[in-house]
């Protein structure tokens, strides 16, 4: 179960040099790059690495670049998506845990959480992948 979204943004930078960038980009934030081409580049993050505190919170779970050339202006897109998986397991244990024990008040608890929570995760998701996105494109410019 996945949520997707997407982010994107206008340059006049070379697809090529793009490209180079992107993968540069991801193999820095230690990114699994799945597949590379001219015109985009598939890369994947595994969530279930056990990471610092917070630093899974502020990665991706995987998504494509795609960059498309039209009027001497290059867009490039970034569709990215956020795994359900791991909250949907860390809060259905306690809740199924509730139910047995009759208090429901707590199962009411937990699925507020969720709903916080990934509300949260949503926006944190989009603040990195348009800083991700900025961060690349800005490289050339700062070379």
């Amino acid at each position: 179960m996945k949520m997707k979204f997407h982010v994107s943004q206008i340059t006049t930078l070379d697809p090529k040099i793009i490209n180079g960038l992107i993968l540069l980009k991801l193999r820095d934030r230690k990114y699994d790059v799945l597949e590379a081409t001219d015109n985009g580049v598939k890369f994947y993050d595994n969530p279930w690495v056990l990471r610092w505190n917070f630093q899974q919170v502020r990665r991706l779970d995987g998504g494509i670049f795609k960059i498309d050339t039209s009027n001497n202006c290059t867009s490039v897109i970034l569709n990215y998506h956020l795994s359900l998986w791991q909250p949907l397991i860390a809060v259905s244990i306690p809740v199924i845990g509730a139910i047995i024990e009759g208090a429901y008040e707590g199962t009411i608890f937990f699925v507020i959480f969720l709903t916080i929570a990934l509300f949260i995760q949503t926006i944190i998701s989009k603040s990195v992948a348009r800083d991700m996105l900025m961060a690349i494109l800005n490289e050339d410019v700062m070379n």
